[in-house]
């Protein structure tokens, strides 16, 4: 690898980008394993409530499980008191 002037990348930051890039693949790897846990567990019994309203909410462009999951937790699930 050079940078944009010709210029060998130094050593240490070889080093450090590939550590980085290491950090990167295992930190995905972990990301898909808990998505892949979430499906699972979600398809297991889909007619529940909650349930439903994550796979309902995993269908919009852009929302995956997880963001669905925490919606549905975090905001529609809730019961709000009265005042």
């Amino acid at each position: 690898m050079r940078t944009p002037e010709g210029v060998a990348i130094p050593p240490n930051t070889m080093a450090e980008l590939e550590r980085d890039l290491a950090r990167l693949r295992f930190t995905r790897e972990q990301s898909r394993a808990i998505e892949k846990t979430r499906v699972t567990k979600f398809n297991a019994s889909p007619l529940d409530q909650p349930h439903a309203m994550v796979l309902m909410l995993a269908k919009v462009r852009g929302v995956c499980i997880e963001t669905g999951d925490m919606l549905v937790n975090e905001v529609l699930c809730r019961r709000l008191r009265e005042t």
